[in-house]
């Protein structure tokens, strides 16, 4: 993610015509990495609560833990990027934010009931950080401001488009399972 002279360098054999990244194999990877984080997003903001109403617990604790996935959202979408950008080397924050989200799908997953606030606050700090971050990474392959707009339109294009399946595809899970145990 970090190197700046992948894209530039195709970026400049296009001087002086429209940019354009659909040939480009670090943009399209750069709006599936955004997709995915943002899938992410939506489908447990679209299934948490029902997830959790299915497990047996109440709908106000259910609603409780999307009040906590959103305040470590707002927490580490702050500080994260405050704090990635001390480094130039983007990686390490990457990595971190996400295996808090992984963790927290893992524990989600395999112990539901066993500490669901503290795998909701892992999803949300993962989470939370992780969408300013593929933003931030997407800015930084080029210097030009123009440039570096046009790659991170082109980046959330796709990312949302992805992303807007994710709570259809797990609903459609969901009803061909018959839960979302499997």
């Amino acid at each position: 993610f970090a190197q700046r002279h992948a894209l530039q360098s195709d970026a400049s054999t296009a001087a002086g015509h429209r940019q354009t990244f659909f040939h480009m194999p670090r943009a399209w990877m750069l709006g599936i990495f955004f997709g995915l984080g943002t899938a992410s997003y939506t489908c447990v903001l679209a299934w948490l609560a029902p997830y959790y109403l299915e497990n047996g617990w109440s709908e106000q604790n259910a609603g409780l833990l999307l009040g906590f996935l959103t305040l470590m959202e707002v927490v580490s979408g702050l500080l994260a990027p405050a704090l990635a950008n001390r480094s130039r080397d983007k990686r390490v924050a990457l990595v971190v934010l996400l295996t808090l989200m992984t963790t927290g799908f893992a524990g989600l997953i395999l112990m539901p009931q066993q500490l669901g606030l503290l795998w909701t606050c892992l999803l949300g700090l993962g989470i939370g950080g992780l969408f300013p971050m593929s933003l931030i990474v997407s800015m930084d392959h080029f210097d030009d401001p123009q440039q570096a707009g046009s790659l991170t339109a082109f980046v959330q294009g796709v990312g949302y488009l992805i992303a807007s399946l994710s709570p259809l595809l797990a609903g459609v899970i969901r009803d061909l399972t018959g839960s979302f145990e499997g």
